[in-house]
């Protein structure tokens, strides 16, 4: 029972402790659904060039993984905020923001980013005070480069190398620019990066036609071309369209160089198109942000609903749960009280067979020293010994069943009174004759002492007071509908006297004892009696 009470506590705990985790998880992917969608929503955005739309989306994005603690995913969407910042001219707010994220080395890819955004910002920053913006772009560009490099994020690397060689070849030398450039070339063209290996490419052809290396900028030119030519990155055509212009420029082939102004202009038409067809496109992605919104509200107050829901069933868990433990302390101490019980039970069984032990064998003496008695005495003593005797040998016989079977408090009315009859039988032989019919009725021990004394009574008057030679008795204990009847008859006449003496007197209380009902005295025959209830 023990251990059935504490598996049921033990699967309500599993069962309690998965529904937290349900739970909590499902609050979690709401919460994470609401941040991609704003997240995208900003991404797609500002691909369309509506910052200040996409950086209010963005801003929602932040505050939801702000109130989550998701450090990470705050650091990449603060760090895009600080880009977007860029893009707006709000350089000196985008340095603010990207310079409060202090603990973002613990996430070494997103810490290149952030320092490669900071020198991004430098570079079109003004004035800032008690700061060189050139040393500060080289200096975060470099530190970033290196982390990038030490942890292989080739990607990172190659964009970088890229900013430092463009620094490099605008504001130092060729010669300083072009490891960078012709490094970070390589690594994009490693990595299947068409657009980004173009426009590095351009800025490795505009350092060979600067140097007067046509041949080389010939095959970059037939290189990129291809490249270009099966896809619609209007912005790199614009500009490799304008080195090419430039290299027949400085050879004077005005021809060339007209055809490929010409389609620089026609690049630039196109990325204005473009850009128009993007605003347009606006709308719809409006409208679908609008739709997935709704979703998500929708998702929202589900959630809610659910964590409604999740209060409430964990408020019946708590209770079930003390309630659980509540019931296995009360059964271990009703079992404790039960075991005491049964040690107690044990003890007192114990003292009950070495009392009625006793007992008999005190009412064997005192029988022993009666018959001594007897011997001696004159016929009134003997009547009255002979009915002591009887009275004491009754209650021996009920110990002796007693000390039979201690265990069981209940004694068989017929088996005692077999007991009894056979005892009066054997003391008057000669003159005494019982006829018994006597069902089995199990009685309280405690009831059927006074069963006896008022079997132990008549016979004991039938002795006395039944004047014929040869006394006949029959004794009846029969059912009836409602309980037993018992009957007792000598076959003598009963005078007033005894109606009125003491015997009647005690034969009453015994039978109110016994709870009889009923008591009728036949006087002209002695039939005595009474109806009682197997009262348990």
């Amino acid at each position: 029972m023990i251990l059935r009470l504490l598996n049921l506590i033990i699967s309500n705990l599993i069962i309690f402790f998965l529904f937290i985790n349900t739970a909590f998880f499902y609050g979690q992917g709401a919460d994470e659904s609401e941040f991609n969608s704003h997240y995208k929503a900003s991404i797609e955005l500002n691909k369309l060039s509506l910052f200040s739309e996409s950086i209010t989306e963005l801003e929602m994005a932040i505050a939801i993984v702000s109130g989550n603690n998701w450090r990470e995913k705050y650091l990449e969407s603060s760090i895009f905020l600080g880009e977007m910042m860029r893009r707006t001219g709000d350089q000196k707010k985008g340095l603010e923001v990207l310079e409060k994220l202090s603990d973002s080395k613990k996430y070494p890819k997103l810490h290149v980013r952030k320092l490669g955004r900071m020198a991004a910002l430098y570079a079109e920053v003004g004035k800032y005070p008690g700061r060189s913006p050139k040393d500060s772009l080289t200096k975060y560009l470099k530190i970033a480069l290196n982390i990038a490099k030490k942890n292989k994020f080739y990607k990172e690397e190659a964009s970088l190398c890229n900013e430092l060689g463009y620094f490099k070849l605008h504001n130092e030398n060729i010669e300083a620019a072009k490891p960078y450039l012709l490094r970070s070339a390589k690594l994009f063209k490693e990595l299947n990066d068409e657009n980004n290996y173009v426009v590095v490419m351009c800025h490795v052809l505009y350092v060979n036609i600067l140097e007067g290396n046509l041949k080389i900028a010939d095959t970059i030119i037939k290189e990129l071309l291809d490249l270009v030519d099966t896809n619609n990155w209007y912005g790199t055509e614009q500009t490799l369209y304008k080195n090419i212009a430039n290299r027949y420029l400085i050879i004077n082939d005005s021809i060339s160089y007209y055809k490929w102004a010409f389609k620089e202009k026609e690049a630039a038409e196109q990325l204005a198109l473009e850009r128009s067809n993007q605003e347009m496109s606006y709308y719809r992605v409006k409208y679908d942000t609008e739709k997935f919104k709704i979703k998500v509200i929708e998702a929202a107050q589900k959630s809610k609903a659910q964590k409604n829901i999740f209060y409430i069933i964990f408020s019946f868990m708590i209770i079930f749960f003390v309630l659980s433990i509540i019931v296995a302390r009360l059964f271990l101490k009703k079992k404790k009280l039960a075991q005491s019980f049964e040690r107690s039970n044990e003890k007192y069984q114990m003292l009950m067979v070495e009392s009625n032990h006793r007992i008999k064998n005190n009412l064997q003496m005192i029988i022993s020293l009666v018959d001594y008695s007897f011997d001696q005495a004159n016929t009134s003593e003997k009547k009255i010994l002979n009915k002591i005797s009887g009275k004491i040998q009754t209650i021996g016989v009920l110990h002796k069943h007693f000390f039979v079977d201690i265990y069981n408090d209940f004694v068989d009315i017929a088996v005692y009174f077999d007991e009894i009859i056979r005892l009066y039988s054997k003391m008057n032989s000669d003159i005494l004759f019982i006829e018994k019919n006597i069902c089995s009725v199990k009685i309280n021990s405690e009831r059927i002492v006074y069963f006896g004394l008022i079997l132990n009574e008549l016979l004991a008057n039938t002795m006395e007071h039944n004047l014929s030679e040869i006394k006949n008795v029959n004794i009846i204990v029969r059912s009836q509908a409602n309980g037993f009847i018992f009957e007792y008859c000598d076959n003598s006449f009963h005078d007033k006297s005894f109606a009125d003496g003491k015997g009647s007197l005690l034969l009453n209380q015994l039978i109110k004892r016994i709870k009889g009902l009923n008591y009728q005295l036949d006087k002209e025959t002695g039939n005595h009696k009474f109806e009682f209830k197997n009262v348990i």
